[in-house]
């Protein structure tokens, strides 16, 4: 994924992170289950987004990231470091 961004974008992205340290949980015991489709309103409360078939985000009020004046190109009006893919 870097080199793809390095290599459309022409900038070295920063270094990566280091790893967290893994810690050991234990044994861990499932002791209740519930099927997706019958916790589903607890999950995701409300009437949720019926449509028969995949709409844009945009048809749904959410919103694109903002973009740069016209012709600016991809990613203007970033901070530093961010790139648009």
């Amino acid at each position: 994924m870097r080199a793809v961004i390095e290599a459309h974008t022409g900038t070295t992205p920063p270094p990566l992170p280091p790893q967290p340290p893994a810690a050991p949980y234990g044994r861990v015991a499932l002791i209740q289950s519930v099927p997706l489709l019958s916790a589903l309103h607890v999950l995701a409360p409300g009437d949720g987004a019926p449509a028969r078939t995949p709409e844009r985000m945009e048809a749904y009020g959410q919103r694109r990231a903002p973009r740069g004046p016209a012709g600016a190109g991809r990613g203007a009006g970033l901070p530093p470091g961010i790139v648009a893919l």
